[in-house]
């Protein structure tokens, strides 16, 4: 999302399409390949993956059978869906940052879609898509997802279940067990990370919480260089966990923004006095 201008981020139209186009190019070019592994999060779309299904054949009609773009502001007008008629010859295990429903509160597009430059009634606009679209894939296709914990990254594993075989992982077990993260906790002295903004959703099953809990089991000391921080949060945090916003370095959060390298140095030197001056 983040490479995204402002003033281009709007979610009720932006889509996964490209993802789809990637994955084809993929089957494509790696015709060896037996498993992809894939990172869902931080989109800036809330289209549930229908674009990336879009390359495997996907198509959306309303009332009058006539197509209609894959952009999530014309969910609500969808009559039919037309499923992918290809699939990818691989499974995809799917790493996943938070687990949040498909819809309600806290549903992905009530959670992240403001995130994303969806206003107010724009987000409700997304919410009776989202909807609309589960509805009939359970009427015209016996498809039911119900309200499962899929909806990370706008719903992209809805999508990617529709065109191939898919398995979740947590990121907690990603990184503490496949990628033997807690074992090199345990190994470490001083544990240094990063966030963007350090608040709630830091904890909700995102890398810099998932370190944060590991740090605390092995009680190791542990510090987050962050852009911004929600001090409710940070307030709660142990003595072993010191927390670094950027912004205390610069008179305005947008010099803070502007001069971010000059910010990391700034709160390394700092974690750099401190390990030195408890050895």
């Amino acid at each position: 999302m983040k490479k995204i201008p402002l003033a281009k981020r709007n979610p009720t139209i932006l889509n996964s399409n490209n993802l789809g186009e990637l994955l084809i190019n993929v089957e494509n070019e790696y015709a060896e390949t037996e498993k992809m592994v894939l990172g869902v999060g931080g989109t800036a779309t809330n289209d549930l993956g229908l674009g990336l299904c879009v390359p495997f054949g996907l198509k959306l009609f309303d009332k009058e059978e006539i197509d209609l773009p894959v952009q999530p502001k014309y969910f609500g007008e969808v009559n039919s869906i037309v499923l992918p008629n290809n699939k990818l010859p691989f499974p995809i295990e799917i790493v996943t940052d938070v687990e949040i429903p498909l819809y309600g509160i806290p549903g992905t597009s009530k959670t992240f879609a403001g995130q994303k430059g969806a206003s107010e009634d724009e987000i409700e606009i997304l919410e009776k898509g989202v909807l609309h679209i589960l509805s009939i894939l359970k009427l015209e296709h016996g498809i039911e997802f119900k309200n499962e914990l899929i909806g990370a990254g706008g719903g992209l594993i809805l999508g990617l279940s529709l065109i191939s075989d898919v398995a979740i992982c947590s990121a907690e077990q990603f990184l503490l067990k496949r990628l033997n993260l807690d074992e090199e906790i345990s190994k470490a002295d001083f544990i240094i990370t990063g966030e963007g903004a350090f608040d709630k959703q830091s904890f909700m099953k995102k890398g810099t919480g998932i370190l944060i809990n590991s740090a605390k089991t092995h009680q190791k000391k542990l510090f987050v260089i962050c852009g911004k921080v929600d001090y409710t949060i940070s307030a709660s945090m142990n003595q072993n966990t010191m927390i670094f916003p950027l912004w205390k370095y610069f008179s305005t959060e947008e010099e803070s923004f502007k001069n971010y390298k000059t910010g990391i140095e700034k709160a390394c030197s700092e974690i750099k006095s401190y390990i030195l001056s408890h050895p």
